[in-house]
């Protein structure tokens, strides 16, 4: 009987093992399959000029930053803009749309070593009766396909370039408008001190506007601070809008995204958390009291650079800073009135044990 049982025994304990074994067998199968796969391509966007009836060329670079070799595949879409914040959206273009079939790759597939970059060759053969602007996204994604959540398969790492052709035709008309410059309260505590531009294309082709917005204490009076508007360099597709936000944070104390390891803190709602900086080496630097900012956007329409010009005011009120440093000085000047009185009492006691 002992010796079943401790046959028995070694046998539970054996398929225990082998079962554990296989457990941490396909953990580290699961591990290696699972390994996510990224891309890093340039340039983010490309800008052609090319006239009907010509062909132009562009090289896009794919680098495989995954530890393992990927087959990346490249395909050709066409994009637009969507809603204001210059995000794309991709598709495919209906058949009546020939525009897909002026564009060649130099390949369509190709095998991507780790850390190794690739270039592929776009080719764009215009015909004579191309007109104003074509707009095409080049995706490249890796042929792999790796465990999601919640059960669901999802391709990761797949990249967009996106090149934006001019044909430059004679009917383009390059023309943008500001349809609103605000701030984002008339009353700041402390700063930042935000601002929205809200540029719009009117005319038919794409266009890059650049320019600045300059703070001043007065109206005309000179910049203490300036801000560079669509510093990326972003493009405003054709009958669309287009909105560039601005920060202005060179201020004494002023709020900031919250950081853990270097990582930015987001509270419920998925915006960051701020909490207040009081770098003591921007003391000089406290704002108070009203302020004017005033942009300049700049763009070129074909011939010459157009300005554009707006104004906002707003105030700058730091309370708080305020309320504890009148507090302090009526604590202080409380502090002073009672030695002094205390002094004197003191001396009208003295004189009049003289007498």
């Amino acid at each position: 009987m002992i010796i079943r049982r401790r046959l028995g025994l070694f046998w539970v304990l054996f398929f225990g093992l082998f079962v554990i074994l296989v457990v941490l067998t396909k953990s580290q199968v699961s591990a290696a399959d699972n390994v996510g796969s990224t891309l890093t391509t340039t340039p983010v966007s490309a800008d052609l000029v090319s006239a009907p009836g010509t062909t132009i060329s562009t090289k896009l670079q794919v680098l495989n930053d995954s530890p393992i070799p990927l087959t990346v595949n490249i395909r050709v879409e066409e994009f637009k803009a969507s809603g204001t914040g210059g995000q794309a959206l991709l598709y495919t273009p209906p058949a009546t749309d020939p525009s897909l079939s002026w564009v060649h790759l130099s390949q369509t597939s190709l095998q991507a070593e780790p850390g190794v970059w690739n270039s592929v060759t776009m080719t764009i053969v215009l015909p004579k009766q191309a007109a104003q602007g074509y707009y095409y996204a080049v995706i490249f994604s890796p042929s792999v396909t790796v465990q999601g959540s919640k059960n669901t398969n999802e391709i990761k790492g797949a990249n967009a370039v996106f090149v934006l052709v001019d044909s430059n035709n004679s009917k383009d008309i390059t023309q943008l408008g500001v349809d609103g410059f605000s701030v984002g309260k008339k009353s700041y505590n402390y700063l930042p001190a935000t601002f929205s531009i809200n540029v719009a294309n009117t005319g038919n082709i794409f266009t890059v506007p650049s320019g600045e917005v300059y703070v001043s204490r007065t109206l005309n009076g000179p910049a203490i601070d300036s801000l560079n508007i669509n510093s990326g360099g972003g493009n405003i597709l054709p009958q669309t809008n287009r909105i560039f936000n601005l920060a202005w944070t060179d201020g004494f104390p002023v709020y900031k995204p919250k950081t853990i390891n270097g990582q930015e803190v987001s509270g419920k709602n998925g915006k960051p958390i701020e909490q207040l900086s009081w770098n003591l080496s921007n003391i000089t630097k406290l704002r108070f009291g009203r302020y004017y900012a005033k942009f300049v956007l700049v763009y070129n329409n074909g011939t010459r650079d157009i300005p554009i010009t707006g104004e906002v005011s707003f105030w700058v009120i730091p309370w708080l800073f305020i309320l504890v440093f009148v507090i302090v000085f009526l604590l202080i000047a409380f502090g002073i009135w009672s030695i002094v009185r205390s002094i004197v009492r003191r001396i009208r006691k003295f004189s009049k044990k003289r007498r």
